[in-house]
């Protein structure tokens, strides 16, 4: 089983890990760390990569479970997301597909992060016709600690890899919007490699 902390518009390895077979469970009782993709998402544009972040209400975050975490709407900050969005892949060949699924989630409201992080991913894997084995949880800890070989869990930060003790994600080249100017980076936000190869991102993965 692998274990897997919400992550806003995930980076692409998240997706290999999803596409993997294996049953992946999402931890939202964990506690809430600073600085992570759980409110983040990294993608390509004309000046190079750029982090966008959903503002969340502020909580002394090492006592915060994940699950608790709301979304502050006293900044605009979905209009700028979209309009980074839409900046950065007006010109890829699938933004028109999708445009009119993801949009949505830019005008209406979520309260909870793992609620739009939740809806945003089950999004994407209907776009990649994608059937994962994923489950939820609001409450409890995943790993037993009488269990001998621990499931194998993944954190996710913006400072490091996301598999620790795994087989090296295997970030192979594929089109980027702005590749006659920018070199590739891997690994970006699965909405990169959804916008630039549409229906064949789960082959990619």
């Amino acid at each position: 089983m692998i274990l897997l902390s919400t992550a806003y518009l995930a980076p692409i390895e998240q997706y290999s890990l999803l596409a993997s077979g294996e049953p992946c469970l999402f931890d939202y009782h964990e506690s809430y760390p600073k600085q992570s993709w759980r409110n983040r998402c990294r993608i390509m544009t004309d000046r190079g990569t750029v982090d966008l972040s959903i503002p969340v209400v502020k909580h002394h975050f090492a006592k915060t479970a994940t699950r608790d975490v709301e979304i502050d709407y006293s900044t605009p900050w979905q209009k700028r997301h979209w309009h980074a969005l839409v900046t950065a892949y007006r010109n890829s060949p699938y933004f028109d597909h999708y445009e009119h699924l993801f949009a949505p989630f830019y005008s209406t409201s979520c309260r909870f992060l793992v609620d739009l992080n939740e809806r945003l991913m089950c999004t994407v894997l209907e776009c990649m016709g994608l059937s994962a084995k994923v489950d939820m949880t609001k409450a409890g800890s995943f790993v037993p600690l009488d269990n001998p070989h621990r499931d194998m869990r993944f954190a996710l930060s913006p400072k490091q890899r996301l598999r620790e003790g795994a087989e090296p994600y295997n970030a192979r080249p594929y089109y980027q919007v702005f590749a006659d100017k920018m070199p590739f980076e891997p690994n970006l936000s699965i909405i990169d490699l959804l916008f630039c190869e549409g229906p064949q991102s789960v082959n990619y993965i």
